[in-house]
């Protein structure tokens, strides 16, 4: 017969439970602040003409779906994503030149990628260092 002791169980249960609780708010606080940064980090690549494009972006509140968290960055306007990918030039319907893309979402979406694991990583041990 095996016999297995466990001291301290009913604490060890205590702080499961209070990270249980506790985590998913701050996930969706950390989200909610990133998706603050993207929007400002994108803002601050768009291109100034008339500042229309720059006033279009928008940001969606953090949504929780089957247990994954989900936020949402873009822009309303349509040429953006010419802006974003580049486009060709058509003169008379001739293509003389291309215009490279200004990337205003991916490069500041590859920067905020980087920084999500370390987010968590560091509310996480807070989280675990109050129990």
């Amino acid at each position: 017969m095996y016999e297995m002791k466990l001291k301290n169980f009913d604490r060890f249960q205590e702080q499961m439970e209070f990270l249980t609780r506790n985590f998913p708010h701050e996930v969706e606080s950390i989200l909610d602040d990133t998706g603050k940064s993207l929007l400002k980090m994108s803002q601050q690549r768009t291109p100034v003409e008339t500042n229309h494009i720059k006033k279009s972006w928008r940001k969606s509140e953090v949504v929780r779906e089957n247990g994954v968290f989900k936020i949402r960055v873009w822009n309303e306007e349509h040429v953006a994503m010419h802006l974003e990918l580049g486009h060709k030039i058509v003169k008379n319907g001739i293509v003389v030149g291309r215009v490279r893309g200004v990337h205003m979402f991916a490069v500041p979406k590859r920067k905020i990628n980087k920084q999500i694991p370390r987010r968590l990583r560091k509310i996480f041990n807070r989280l675990a260092d109050g129990i």
